[in-house]
């Protein structure tokens, strides 16, 4: 066994070194030697510290590293596909200031004109990401690789902590080890390639990921106390929520809200046992909620019009010509009173589900980044499954996980009230809360609980997504090309009058 255990090892540390010749080869033969070490460096760091963390957790077996190397692959190789599209050495782009649009030049070129002192275009909300950039740049030098290799670290630390969360979520409850739950919790992250995407961009959503990820495990830790040492504080849970809650506070402090409402949730069934503990997590978060608010532009008086809805936020949400067949249906949901949205929530929840597709793309101009992260097949089936476990479980006393698992579906439910369900990004650092329910009900199925049931409500699932699915493809696809004729004949009549 031992011998075995040892093989294994080295098969694990050859595969490492492997893919680290690999990482430096591509990365030198693209960019050459000196750059090309510099972004091999920063993805071999990004990978180590997540790898450090996993080889202190219990149950940490050479699967679950295979797992994180797998994930790190993964992500490298999504870094390479998008310096190929931000490099062009011709047009002037260069890892120092590369060809980035959307979100990503954003937040890239805010921080770029503040680092040489320029007045930066445009007001950003959340200034605390780009500052991070500036930070990284006053250490390491100038360039997208090093908040790229952030982001991977941040996102594969969140891979590692929706382990850790299944293990302590589930240890002792399912007829598994720690190791099986641990790897099993990181082995279905590797399915969600929408959310592994962003991990290889300059955004701020892998903070988001880390954050919701850390908090998860710690509240996952409070509710499974029991009475005997429910009154405990575990300072190392303090610590991890304490940078969860600043992480966020400098880059989007009104996910605060959904951490404020897991521990308020969680606290709520054992308040007596807990309040020690659940009193200092919440002066936590309240003070970075205040911290954060003072740092950026979104007020408490955002907020409410955020909550409220209005104009505002019907011109920002539902603008995209990708939206207007879903903004046919919907109407001026922005201007609907609250009770209606609430009743409208099983479409907006549906639609934040199943979105975003991978045909909204003229695919003879479509890169393989656009279309790739779009196949979200593993969502599909993780969601799926842990749908399921409202479905079977939930509702039985000795089988149900508490209030936190309630926590993801209920935040996933305040995102599609608030967005309409039209950003699916919103709700990505939420997704992770989700697997250790899926893990919970795939445990039980494979100790042969409730398998009749599980099969029927699988299927039901499938069938309705599937004709979901097929649905939304027609009405989307035939609504774009009715509005590429309708610009078509409004382009044709401008020519006409202006030729006449």
């Amino acid at each position: 066994m031992h011998h075995n255990h040892s093989i294994s090892h080295r098969l694990l540390w050859t595969s490492e070194v492997a893919i680290g010749v690999v990482v430096l080869a591509v990365a030198t033969h693209a960019y050459g030697w000196g750059e090309g070490l510099l972004i091999a460096l920063s993805l071999v760091i990004a990978y180590l510290v997540p790898r450090i963390v996993l080889a202190r957790q219990t149950g940490a077996s050479v699967v679950a590293h295979a797992i994180l190397l797998v994930a790190g692959a993964m992500l490298a190789s999504f870094v390479f596909l998008y310096l190929a599209s931000w490099i062009d050495v011709s047009q002037g782009y260069t890892l120092a200031y590369p060809h980035l649009s959307s979100d990503n030049g954003r937040y890239y070129h805010w921080a770029w004109a503040y680092r040489y002192g320029l007045n930066p275009d445009g007001e950003l909300p959340f200034k605390g990401y780009p500052m991070m950039i500036v930070g990284l740049w006053q250490v390491l030098g100038v360039s997208v690789v090093w908040p790229v290799a952030l982001n991977v670290m941040l996102t594969l630390l969140a891979v590692v902590l929706t382990g850790m969360t299944t293990r302590r979520l589930l240890e002792g409850r399912v007829a598994y080890s720690s190791g099986v739950l641990l790897a099993t919790g990181m082995g279905l992250m590797l399915l969600l390639s929408y959310y592994l995407w962003h991990g290889a961009n300059v955004l701020k959503e892998p903070s988001l990921y880390f954050s919701l990820a850390a908090s998860g495990y710690v509240l996952a830790g409070v509710q499974r106390r029991s009475a005997s040492n429910g009154w405990r504080i575990y300072w190392g849970d303090v610590a991890l929520f304490a940078i969860a809650c600043g992480l966020a506070a400098c880059v989007r402090p009104t996910y605060l809200y959904f951490v404020l409402l897991g521990v308020l949730m969680v606290a709520g069934s054992h308040w007596r046992i807990h309040w020690r503990i659940v009193g200092l997590l919440l002066c936590i978060c309240l003070l970075a909620l205040l911290v954060g608010n003072s740092l950026s532009t979104y007020t408490l008086a955002r907020h409410q019009v955020i909550a409220s809805g209005g104009w505002e936020m019907q011109r920002v949400f539902m603008t995209g010509a990708s939206q207007q067949a879903y903004y046919a249906y919907v109407g001026k949901y922005f201007f609907y009173p609250w009770w209606q949205r609430v009743l409208m929530l099983p479409l907006s929840m549906g639609v934040q589900w199943v979105t975003p597709f991978p045909w909204l793309y003229s695919y003879a101009e479509a890169t393989a980044g656009d279309i790739i992260p779009r196949l979200r097949w593993g969502w599909y089936a993780i969601g799926g499954i842990a749908l399921g476990y409202y479905w079977l479980l939930a509702w039985r006393r000795q089988a149900q996980l508490g209030t936190w698992a309630w926590w993801p579906l209920v935040a996933w439910a305040a995102i599609a009230y608030l967005f309409a369900g039209t950003i699916t990004r919103y709700a990505l650092p939420m997704v992770p809360l989700f697997v250790p329910l899926a893990v919970y009900v795939l445990c039980l199925v494979a100790s042969g609980h409730y398998r009749r049931p599980f099969v029927a409500w699988i299927t039901l699932y499938a069938v309705a997504l599937a004709v979901t699915l097929v649905l939304c493809y027609h009405i989307q696809v035939d609504y774009l090309q009715q509005l590429h004729i309708y610009y078509q004949h409004i382009r044709a009549a401008l020519s006409a009058i202006q030729a006449g």
